[in-house]
């Protein structure tokens, strides 16, 4: 039987139309199906190309601050050794993220992002005051006598200590001395060198813990822990006179109030050494 056919205004109305509903709803549904996965492919494209383009962003500017024991050619050599370290994407993720990279004296570090392909290293160093020669190892010791790391390298402007008696050392443990308050006389040693530019290399004490430094081929006895300051600041002003000799210079009597001040000096053939 043939749908029959009405007239209404100027439009044309077919009855009995049911499959023609059906062919549109299911031609609907198969344009929603395949937005549905057209969707996730576009974005899936769009993060491969962003991915492509984060793969090229590359650190390319780098300053560091707060470093005594490294140059910043080392720190970078260092944390930017490779390509995957030096891209900015992972760089910033690993730093946020993940574990900080070990490296001798450094207590920690942070990398600040001024760019995308410029970074700022803030280096945290350990505070290391002397260190002691033990079974062939440099064993640094921090200001409460804690040593903080064990090395073959010597660095600047932190001087060995010797004299002290211990029977054994042990990483990231106390030194064994006797008297623990001489770590802050060490510390106030080395602050009083680096405040008057004085480069002692060595700190040496005897039993009854006086103290002489040992600068170049000069040993400077500076005896008990009175008047250290004044002693550093008057060795300096000597320490010009005595440039090209070796000897020992006796500032164990120094005196604060003395009107004329006389200083033995003895060259090394007319001494013994401690």
């Amino acid at each position: 039987m043939k749908p029959s056919t009405g007239i209404c205004g100027c439009w044309e109305v077919k009855y009995g139309g049911e499959r023609t509903v059906e062919e549109m709803k299911e031609k609907k549904h198969k344009k929603k199906k395949r937005k549905r996965w057209m969707i996730p492919v576009i974005l899936l494209g769009l993060l491969a190309a962003l991915l492509l383009a984060a793969g090229n962003i590359q650190i390319r500017e780098m300053s560091v601050t707060g470093n005594d024991f490294y140059t910043s050619e080392e720190i970078r050599d260092m944390l930017f050794d490779t390509p995957l370290k030096r891209n900015s994407i992972y760089c910033y993720l690993n730093s946020r993220f993940g574990e900080q990279q070990t490296i001798p004296f450094i207590e920690r570090y942070q990398i600040e992002f001024n760019s995308l392909s410029s970074v700022e290293v803030i280096i945290y160093e350990k505070n290391i005051i002397g260190y002691i020669e033990y079974m062939g190892s440099n064993m640094f010791f921090d200001r409460d006598g804690m040593i903080v790391e064990s090395s073959s390298r010597i660095i600047e402007g932190v001087p060995l200590v010797s004299g002290l008696e211990m029977d054994h050392v042990v990483l990231y443990r106390k030194l064994p001395v006797e008297r623990q308050d001489i770590f802050e006389e060490i510390l106030n040693l080395t602050q009083l060198f680096e405040r008057h530019g004085v480069p002692a290399e060595r700190i040496y004490f005897d039993k009854n813990y006086n103290a002489q430094i040992d600068i170049g081929g000069i040993a400077v006895r500076l005896g008990e822990n009175e008047n250290m300051d004044l002693k550093i600041a008057e060795l300096k002003n000597i320490l010009p006179e005595l440039e090209g000799l070796s000897g020992t210079l006796y500032l164990e009597d120094y005196q604060e109030n003395a009107v004329n001040t006389t200083y033995v000096f003895k060259v090394k053939h007319e001494e013994e050494e401690p």
